[in-house]
């Protein structure tokens, strides 16, 4: 079966995080928000809004 893009969840921003020990924080780097499929079709990866970007990082 070939696995499918699944939107991404986009972070929001807020001036200070949520407390409490219910909240997992994330901490942002700069670059993209990519999503990575590897299944028996091959390896896919997308950007956040679904377009397969994997040719962009092939080896030359």
């Amino acid at each position: 079966m070939r696995l499918k893009f699944v939107a991404l969840l986009m972070p929001t921003l807020v001036e200070k995080p949520p407390e409490g020990d219910s909240w997992i924080h994330e901490v942002k780097f700069d670059g993209y928000r990519s999503q990575l499929i590897i299944d028996k079709d091959g390896t896919r990866i997308y950007t956040r809004n679904g377009h397969d970007w994997a040719a962009k990082y092939r080896d030359r």
